[in-house]
């Protein structure tokens, strides 16, 4: 999620110990600030969040390097994590993309 301020945004700003926030083929724009996450002054929570980005593109994405040193940039084998069908199924056995699921037409 991205919130919009003045000129240049964070995509995301840390509210809890546990956060996590994840971006995976994501179109990132340029007003998007080059450290990507903001930590609201809770440095404690650097060791506790989990802020992921994979395969970003657009004008703000290549800029994994230059990210705050407690996100990272996920291998396509974590990636494959986020899928929407295994993200969405919950324990209810949901199947997302199944026939009462979401149409993907």
């Amino acid at each position: 999620m991205v919130f919009k301020g003045y000129e240049i945004v964070t995509k995301h700003r840390l509210t809890e110990a546990e956060d996590a926030d994840g971006q995976v083929n994501c179109w990132i724009g340029a007003h998007v600030k080059r450290e990507g996450w903001h930590n609201w002054n809770k440095t404690d929570a650097e060791q506790t969040v989990q802020y992921v980005e994979y395969n970003s593109f657009g004008p703000g994405a290549g800029k994994a390097t230059t990210r705050v040193s407690w996100a990272k940039v996920l291998s396509e084998q974590e990636a494959a994590e986020y899928a929407l069908p295994l993200i969405l199924s919950g324990e209810d056995g949901w199947q997302p993309f199944g026939e009462r699921g979401i149409n993907r037409h």
